[in-house]
């Protein structure tokens, strides 16, 4: 099997593997009980909450520990807005997000809460001049997706956060795509809240995190939680938490050898279109900050894919331009865009450094004759 989806989900490495089977073994207590099985399983917790914290550049008081993205995302907006006061029912978010905060968006409308979906520009990103019309004196919370799956664009949220700050408007950012895979500071960023998922830096899946810097007001979606200081009711996965942190423990110390066989992984996908003539027209995009393992391309005019052992995402999407257009559009939301589209202009997949050592090369070579 040829697997090309990594943006979606990555198999668990060595390091989360072992990790996960070890504690399952020898710290299964639970992280509640006052023995000694539940105290080894809080010493672990106490551990995996301090090292997320040290690769985010947070404080440890501000980790809890959630099922994944999407409850990350859900649990930290709804929060926050629950702790603002009561005229502060106004929120933003970009057009980029990811559909769990579409979802979310949808509930809190039910429960009084107003949204302005901002749009990017046409080189796809979030700027002071495009959220500075949208801020009221009711607006509390604005959210930006760190980078996206689909472009690999990376916002400058540093660049946002000041023009929020000023205003009393707190900063929460979806970071799935970038923990693990470029350096974090909550600090530098300015963000008062950040979600993160473990099975995208080849961690277990069902586990996730929400950073709240602390001093940040919220109020528990769920009342009289005991779990997480009661931000999320449940049982906690200890095993699964320390099988992230081990992940993205190895993620990051690796993180700059990752980069580079990145850089060498996309370059070869490119060389080889070149050298087999594929029908497909490169074309540059605007000077952006991109996720190295996004390969992005235009105008792929291949047959219906025949083996079904290529797992690749195919995102169809952009633009109504017919093929022969001599411009071809901007990106912006491909996800909210296909709708709109005549031709397929935009498809995109991600790479992966297989983290055990294993390169990839053999796999999009294989790629192109399965067609």
């Amino acid at each position: 099997m040829i697997y090309l989806d990594y943006a979606a989900s990555t198999p668990m490495c060595d390091e989360a593997l072992n990790m996960y089977n070890t504690l399952n073994k020898e710290m299964f207590g639970n992280a509640s009980s006052l023995h000694d099985a539940g105290g080894q399983a809080a010493y672990a917790l106490d551990l995996s909450r301090q090292r997320i914290a040290d690769m985010t550049g947070g404080q440890k008081e501000g980790v809890y520990f959630t099922t994944g993205g999407t409850e990350s995302n859900m649990l930290a907006v709804q929060s926050i807005l629950n702790g603002l006061p009561q005229h502060k029912k106004h929120w933003i978010m970009s057009a980029l997000e990811h559909h769990s905060m579409y979802n979310l968006a949808a509930l809190l409308e039910r429960q009084g809460y107003e949204l302005t979906i901002v749009q990017p520009d046409k080189a796809g990103r979030i700027t002071r001049d495009i959220l500075l019309p949208h801020l009221r004196e009711n607006t509390g919370l604005v959210s930006v997706q760190h980078a996206n799956s689909e472009t690999g664009l990376i916002q400058d949220l540093a660049a946002l956060s000041p023009l929020l700050r000023e205003r009393g408007i707190l900063l929460h950012s979806d970071a799935v795509q970038t923990f693990g895979n470029i350096p974090i500071d909550v600090a530098a960023m300015g963000v008062d809240a950040l979600s993160v998922s473990s099975h995208k830096v080849y961690g277990p899946k069902g586990v996730g995190a929400v950073y709240l810097k602390p001093g940040t007001p919220w109020r528990p979606v769920y009342p009289d939680t005991l779990h997480e200081n009661g931000f999320r009711p449940g049982t906690v996965n200890v095993p699964g938490i320390a099988a992230f942190v081990a992940a993205a423990e190895m993620m990051t110390e690796q993180m700059e050898l990752h980069q580079e066989r990145y850089a060498a992984l996309r370059q070869y996908f490119f060389t080889k279109i070149q050298e087999r003539s594929i029908p497909l027209r490169l074309v540059p995009l605007r000077k952006t900050i991109r996720l190295r393992d996004s390969v992005i391309y235009w105008d792929v005019f291949f047959t219906v894919m025949r083996d079904n052992m290529l797992c690749w995402n195919v995102t169809v999407a952009v633009s109504v331009y017919p093929p022969e257009a001599p411009v071809l559009p901007d990106i912006t939301s491909p996800r909210l865009l296909s709708r709109r589209l005549e031709h397929p202009i935009v498809k995109h997949c991600n790479l992966s450094v297989f983290p055990s050592g294993k390169q990839q090369p053999p796999g999009i070579w294989m790629y192109w004759w399965i067609f």
